[in-house]
């Protein structure tokens, strides 16, 4: 009897441990090693918080529920963290939209409107053995022996896209159709930053309001071709601002691309190396050690509409209020709920132009 039971106590032991094994396993994942590190899961919290707008149930939607079990992160406890995460990841899908906008610092502020104070250049010294009035002052000079400060308004307006969702949508199909729907989002806010830099709104003043305009135009069509020497040329206008190349940018639509291809002095990317596609993101080529991007949200071909841009990037910046948010409202006669997203930025010139052949930024426009 007692070598029976030994027996059987053997094996209750072994399944006792196999079962509890096996109970273990369920609430297990390979990840949750570090269920800490949150961005490591930011992809699936993206998605659950669009999947919560989008059905109005938060974070109480399948999806998210089993998305905390299975990171072992409560999001009760760890909103905030989530929450910036999810605003992080937003803004580098829309990131990946841009172009011309990446060219730009950035400057986060904490209202519509923020003052930034900036020094201007310096006139010269003087040389003496002995000491005389004060002579320091601006270049240009604005007051004989007097040097002032000076102060830019940093802007911020909302930018907003917003989309319709049926109600009749099952969650299990937004979930497939989740990837798309953030990369239409952040296509349509890509766009419109991208725009506004180049073209202004009325309200914001991109590029083609603050450019000087180059004395040469191109013709309308296949008259006349952007040219490496023609990019120069503008350069050479923007004289002390001009100088360094690592600060500058020639921005170009897509016909003046083409244009530039023809041209034996572009330098394309197999020619200047990987080194300056990783540096300045966007980069197609570089003319005399500049970088040159392409934009597609150039206007059409008109008289007066610019054909490319010679810009110091440095004298430009992008403010930026908070990040991006995503919100819903409900419409009950129309059955069907809005998802809106929203940000706040803006963009401004630090140091305007002399007028007398220092200028930030410089056009090639189109001629009749």
């Amino acid at each position: 009897m007692e070598e029976t039971l030994a027996k059987y106590k053997r094996e209750l032991e072994e399944k006792s441990e196999e079962i509890a094994k096996m109970r273990d396993s369920k609430r297990v994942f390979a990840d949750r090693a570090e269920k800490s590190d949150i961005s490591k899961w930011g992809r699936d919290f993206l998605t659950a918080h669009m999947l919560g707008v989008m059905t109005r149930k938060g974070w109480n939607t399948d999806f998210a529920q089993d998305l905390q079990q299975k990171a072992g992160v409560n999001y009760a406890a760890n909103a905030a963290d989530i929450d910036q995460e999810v605003s992080s990841l937003i803004e580098k899908e829309i990131m990946h939209e841009l172009k011309v906008a990446r060219l730009f610092r950035e400057i986060p502020v904490n209202g519509g409107a923020t003052v930034l104070p900036i020094q201007t250049d310096a006139g010269k010294a003087a040389w003496a053995t002995a000491a005389t009035s004060g002579n320091l002052e601006n270049r240009p000079q604005v007051t004989a022996n007097q040097y002032n400060a000076k102060q830019v308004v940093l802007n911020a307006y909302r930018l907003v896209s917003s989309t319709f969702m049926d109600n009749d949508v099952d969650e299990q199909v937004l979930i497939n159709l989740m990837p798309m729907l953030i990369e239409s989002v952040a296509r349509a806010h890509g766009r419109a930053v991208e725009d506004v830099i180049l073209n202004g709104n009325g309200t914001i003043s991109g590029l083609d309001n603050y450019a000087a305009a180059h004395s040469t135009t191109l013709s309308i069509g296949s008259a006349t071709r952007l040219t490496s020497g023609l990019l120069l040329a503008a350069r050479e206008d923007m004289g002390k601002y001009g100088l360094n190349p690592a600060d500058m940018a020639f921005v170009v639509s897509q016909n003046s691309y083409f244009d530039l291809l023809n041209d034996a002095n572009f330098q394309t990317l197999d020619e200047v190396g990987s080194d300056l596609a990783a540096r300045v993101v966007g980069t197609i080529g570089a003319v005399y050690g500049t970088p040159v991007v392409v934009s597609e949200e150039f206007p059409s071909e008109a008289a007066g509409a610019p054909a490319a841009f010679a810009v110091n990037t440095r004298n430009y910046v992008t403010p930026r209020l908070r990040g991006v948010s995503v919100e819903q409202d409900y419409e009950v006669m129309n059955q069907r709920r809005v998802i809106v997203a929203s940000q706040s930025l803006g963009f401004e010139e630090i140091l305007p132009g002399d007028g007398a052949g220092n200028e930030p930024s410089v056009k090639i426009d189109f001629a009749a």
